[in-house]
C-alpha cells in the first residue's frame, strides 16, 4: 500500500511538470512584441556631413561619423578595420572638393562594393584655393585646387542636404515622405540662418576677418566678409616666412580689434599676432569637428553658426 502511495505520487508530479511545460513559452519568444524594421546604416567623413545626414535622416538612420570628436579631420586617416567597417553600410557620405584626401584610396579599397559614396560639394559653385606645397609639416587635402570648406556657407549647405536627401531617398525610397519632410526643416532654417547673417552683418562697421586659416571663404563670398586667412587651407600647417609680419601690417592698417582662431586648432598664432597688434582673440568655428563637451550640451551646425555670428558681431562692430 506504502509503495502504491509512492507511486501514485510521484505520478501526480510528472502530470503537474508536463502540464506547466506545454503553457511555458520559449525564453527567445516570450513577451515580445513586433520587432522595429531595422535602421538603414550610413557613415559619414566629418561633423558637418554627420549632422546634416541625423537631420535629414531622423530615426530611420544611423549615422556613424569616422572621425572622433575633437579630432581634427584634416588630418584624419582611415584605417584598414574602418574600410572594411564601410562594406556594412550603404552610404558613404562626405564632403568633396578635396576635403577628404583619403577619399581615392577609399574608392579603390571598396571597389566592387555595393556601398555608394555621395559627394555632397558636387556641382557647387566652388573657389580656387592656396596650398602651401613649400612646408614640410603641412598635410595637404586632395590637390583639386578648390577650398573645400563649402558647409560655413548656409547656402552651400542647403544643396549638400538635398545631396544627402536624394541618396537616402535612392537607397531607401519606402521612406521618401519622411526625408524630404525632414529636409525641408532643415532647409527652413538654413534659410533662417541666412537672413539672419544678412541683416546682422549688413549693420557691421568692418568687413575684414583676420582668422587662423583659410576656412572662411564662402562665407565671406556670401556676405560681403574679407577674409584674411594666417595660415592656408590646411589648419595643422605653420605659417609662411614672413607671413606673421604681414599679417601684423594689415592689422594695425585696417585697426582691426580682434584675432580669430578655431576651437580644433592651437591659438598660438593667433595669440602671437594679438599680443603683437594689442588686439583680442575670438573663437571663429568652421564646425568641421566638435569636442565631446559641445556633444555633450547638445550643440550642432546651427548653433555654432549663431554663436560665429555673435563673434563676427563683436569684432566687425555691429551698429543696429
Amino acid at each position: 500500500m506504502k509503495a502504491r502511495s509512492i507511486l501514485s505520487f510521484f505520478l501526480s508530479l510528472l502530470l503537474i511538470f508536463s502540464l506547466t511545460g506545454c503553457n511555458k513559452q520559449p525564453a527567445s519568444t516570450a513577451n515580445k512584441g513586433p520587432q522595429p524594421p531595422a535602421k538603414l546604416t550610413v557613415y559619414t567623413s566629418f561633423y558637418p556631413m554627420y549632422d546634416f545626414t541625423k537631420k535629414i535622416g531622423g530615426d530611420k538612420v544611423e549615422v556613424i561619423n569616422i572621425v572622433p570628436a575633437g579630432a581634427q579631420p584634416h588630418s584624419f586617416e582611415p584605417s584598414t578595420k574602418l574600410l572594411a567597417e564601410l562594406t556594412k553600410a550603404k552610404l558613404f557620405i562626405y564632403n568633396g572638393a578635396g576635403m577628404e584626401h583619403y577619399i581615392d584610396k577609399v574608392k579603390e579599397t571598396l571597389k566592387g562594393s555595393p556601398l555608394i559614396l555621395v559627394e555632397t560639394s558636387s556641382g557647387l559653385d566652388l573657389i580656387k584655393g592656396e596650398h602651401e606645397h613649400g612646408n614640410d609639416h603641412e598635410i595637404e587635402h586632395a590637390d583639386t585646387g578648390f577650398d573645400p570648406h563649402t558647409w560655413v556657407s548656409p547656402n552651400n549647405a542647403i544643396k549638400q542636404g538635398e545631396k544627402i536627401l536624394e541618396a537616402l531617398v535612392q537607397v531607401d525610397e519606402a521612406n521618401k515622405d519622411y526625408y524630404e519632410k525632414n529636409y525641408q526643416q532643415f532647409k527652413d532654417e538654413l534659410l533662417k540662418l541666412d537672413r539672419e547673417y544678412k541683416e546682422t552683418l549688413a549693420k557691421c562697421k568692418k568687413k575684414e576677418i583676420v582668422v587662423s586659416h583659410d576656412s572662411f571663404a564662402y562665407l565671406a563670398r556670401d556676405y560681403g566678409l574679407k577674409q584674411i586667412p594666417v595660415m592656408g587651407l590646411n589648419a595643422d600647417a605653420e605659417p609662411a616666412p614672413g607671413k606673421l609680419k604681414e599679417i601684423v601690417n594689415i592689422v594695425k592698417k585696417n585697426k582691426i580689434n580682434y584675432i580669430f582662431f578655431e576651437t580644433l586648432v592651437s591659438p598660438k598664432i593667433s595669440e602671437t599676432i594679438a599680443r603683437e597688434t594689442k588686439t583680442q582673440t575670438l573663437v571663429l568655428n568652421d564646425v568641421g569637428g566638435l569636442t565631446e563637451k559641445d556633444l555633450q550640451h547638445g550643440k550642432d551646425y546651427f548653433s555654432i553658426m549663431r554663436e560665429n555670428l555673435e563673434s563676427l558681431k563683436t569684432a566687425l562692430e555691429y551698429q543696429p
